[in-house]
């Protein structure tokens, strides 16, 4: 072989080489492109879902994701979450450590475990709990860019003006949960008593009047009416609250009906220096049902009072759904009766709404999972994954009516999204609904039937008085007052006495906040 025939073939030799090791190299680039490259701050080691594929192009790295909910665990929730976490094995690949808490101890708890730094996961919030205090304090994620590279299926199956209504500091820092544009106010009361009685149909405060002293009458050992103690569920059985005067929004947990809204004015104003006629005269026939024994004397100790309902210990409470709930229906029929829902609302009345949601589920700064948290919710809002966590079980706990309705075929998981999941694009209707009932259901979700609030998408920021609210919610006036234990007038000069000069700092700096908003849009 010649020296040039022998150079050439080396030169040739060198120049495959050199192009099988680009041809390496650019293919490990492109393959890394996208694996698990989070822009935001909140990123998890080992996430390679591809970007924008909220449940993964393959399975991730197993992980525990910590939640924190509310309520009581449905008896078949195990069965549930060991359908969802096989479901997700090939994909999203994460366990379910669920902590149900009562509602009643919601506030303490749930404050304690996020002051306490505890790795949590995902946590429902709300403004009438304390998510105006957690956003102000930082202690959750801002969940806008998570959102955008890993929950489409969370944003489509909420409509825009939800999102719009639903920010904190011109921020996402909880995914709204909610199937309406107006929180419904209802009353369950014993159908078979009302009939017993010879009455018709509630359909005004009087006539709901008349049947719980026909209960406090005739039926010994029961008392007529109890409710959740908390001012919304308590204010239901209050004829003003149905009154389109009035702007039902609470931005401040435990001082409604002290501090309230009407006649949608921008403005705030303060039951203990403008004594309201509608409030005050609720506030009055409330003491008349405490001494005449038609609520509950024990209410202030109640923990549940849907067991008292259940158990035939009450003959009504107050609640904000629209229907009756399987699993009350099936225990009030053990008892030989049957539940009915009403509500004292009129339809051929325009409401104010602010079109903002009650309920959030957010993600807290110390969660080591927040992209994985994100990637859950996105396959929880997908139908087939959204109906087996908000109904069971299909064919066992429930099974389709129509193209969006559902027949409940157990008790033993009652409906459940509302703490996690809720949206309106999802959710089934109840096919035990009356006619009636449906109408109330389908009048919820029409924004038409609801006049703008013109403080929609304020929040206010707790901040400059976050003592003196504190002071307000620790106080021991208003469920008294409003559950009638207190006489109205001695109660309300003494709130006035002890705390009228902080209810008035938090009025005014709540006011300050909302002009300055208000002048903005």
């Amino acid at each position: 072989m010649s020296y040039f025939k022998s150079k050439e073939k080396s030169r040739l030799l060198m120049f495959v080489v050199l192009i099988l090791v680009l041809s390496s190299i650019l293919s490990a680039c492109s393959g890394n492109n996208n694996e698990g490259k989070s822009t935001t701050n909140g990123g998890n080691a080992g996430e390679t879902a591809a970007k924008g594929n909220g449940s993964g192009s393959k399975a991730l790295d197993p992980v525990t994701l910590k939640i924190y909910i509310p309520g009581d665990r449905p008896k078949k929730m195990n069965a549930v979450i060991a359908e969802v976490e096989k479901r997700m094995a090939s994909t999203i690949n994460a366990k379910l450590d669920i902590t149900f808490i009562p509602w009643s101890d919601l506030d303490s708890k749930t404050s304690v475990a996020l002051a306490s730094g505890e790795s949590i996961d995902l946590i429902f919030d709300a403004p009438w709990l304390h998510m105006n205090k957690m956003v102000s304090s930082n202690a959750y994620e801002p969940l806008d860019e998570l959102l955008k590279q890993y929950g489409p299926n969370i944003i489509s199956t909420r409509p825009q003006d939800m999102w719009d209504a639903n920010k904190f500091e011109g921020k996402v820092y909880g995914i709204p949960l909610g199937i309406s544009h107006y929180q419904i106010r209802g009353i369950y009361i014993r159908k078979d008593l009302r009939e017993k009685y010879g009455l018709g149909k509630i359909k005004t405060f009087e006539d709901f009047n008349a049947y719980l002293y026909k209960v406090k009458e005739n039926e010994k050992g029961m008392s007529p009416l109890t409710t959740m103690v908390d001012t919304d569920r308590i204010t239901n059985a209050y004829k003003f609250n149905y009154d389109p005067v009035y702007d039902y929004k609470q931005e401040i947990a435990q001082l409604f009906p002290f501090l309230y809204k009407k006649n949608n004015n921008g403005k705030i104003y303060n039951m203990l220096e403008e004594k309201d006629a509608g409030i005050w005269a609720g506030i009055q026939n409330m003491r008349k049902w405490y001494e005449d024994g038609i609520i509950n004397k024990d209410n202030l100790a109640v923990k549940n009072e849907q067991d008292l309902f259940m158990n035939g210990k009450t003959a009504a409470i107050t609640i904000a759904d629209v229907g009756v709930k399987q699993n009350m229906q099936d225990a009030v029929k053990k008892l030989g009766g049957e539940v009915e829902w009403l509500t004292l609302l009129d339809p051929s009345q325009k409401y104010v709404s602010d079109f903002k949601q009650w309920n959030f589920i957010s993600i807290p700064k110390t969660s080591k999972n927040k992209e994985r948290s994100i990637k859950f919710l996105d396959w929880a809002n997908q139908k087939e994954n959204y109906d087996l966590l908000s109904y069971g079980i299909e064919g066992q706990d429930w099974e389709a009516v129509g193209k969006d309705g559902y027949k409940p075929l157990s008790a033993d998981y009652p409906l459940f999204g509302y703490d996690w999941i809720w949206n309106p694009t999802l959710e089934r209707y109840n096919s035990t609904l009356s006619e009636e009932d449906l109408k109330w259901w389908r009048w919820t979700k029409d924004s038409k039937n609801f006049i703008k609030s013109v403080d929609a998408g304020f929040t206010f920021n707790p901040d400059p008085v976050a003592q003196e609210v504190a002071t307000l919610k620790a106080n021991s006036f208003v469920y008294p007052i409003l559950l009638g234990g207190l006489d109205p007038n001695k109660g309300m000069e003494e709130f006035k006495s002890k705390l009228g000069n902080t209810l008035k700092k938090v009025q005014d700096e709540y006011q300050k906040q909302l002009d300055a908003y208000i002048s903005r849009h």
